[in-house]
């Protein structure tokens, strides 16, 4: 696994996302979507190959009616946009974006912890159960925390109850 430095992007990273997702097939977000996403608590953080951004993974958080809100009221965080680049991927970058969000989920006091999946991506579902996360069922967008988020396609959901955090080890 090769050690990366994890920086926190926002607003201004918006067009370094855009090009990134430009890169991976069956990327679907939008520049309103990021911008609105910013705006509204979601917090995400970045991998950079000298000024080439080539891993994101974000955390949105949501309170207990299912609303999206700000880090404060949050009562659940659902891990969400964890891309590679497809020529640095098999480096360990997703799994210590993975660990880094679970990492600053511990340290705001948040240890319920979902994930979506696109279903069939068994790269992205084995890094996730390496650090922990267990199949919790098979979501179209009509029910549940993250009902609001799940609106463009079918997604598997992940969940993970911070007990004794669990980092993922690169033999997992």
């Amino acid at each position: 696994m090769k050690k990366a430095v994890i920086i926190e992007l926002g607003i201004r990273d918006i067009f370094d996302i855009m090009d990134l997702e430009d890169n991976i097939d069956g990327a679907i977000s939008s520049y309103t979507d990021w911008y609105h996403w910013f705006l509204t608590g979601t917090k995400t953080w970045g991998i950079k190959d000298g000024d080439k951004l080539v891993a994101i993974g974000s955390i949105s958080y949501y309170d207990h009616q299912s609303e999206m809100c700000d880090l404060k009221r949050a009562k659940v965080a659902i891990l969400t946009n964890g891309e590679v680049h497809p020529l640095y991927r098999g480096l360990g970058y997703q799994r210590q974006l993975i660990n880094h969000r679970i990492k600053f989920n511990l340290n705001q006091s948040i240890y319920n912890i979902q994930a979506l999946v696109k279903e069939g991506n068994e790269p992205s579902i084995k890094n996730l159960q390496c650090s922990g996360f267990v199949y919790r069922g098979f979501h179209c967008g009509e029910e549940g925390i993250a009902a609001k988020y799940v609106y463009r396609h079918p997604w598997l959901i992940m969940f993970k109850k911070i007990t004794n955090f669990k980092f993922a080890t690169p033999s997992c």
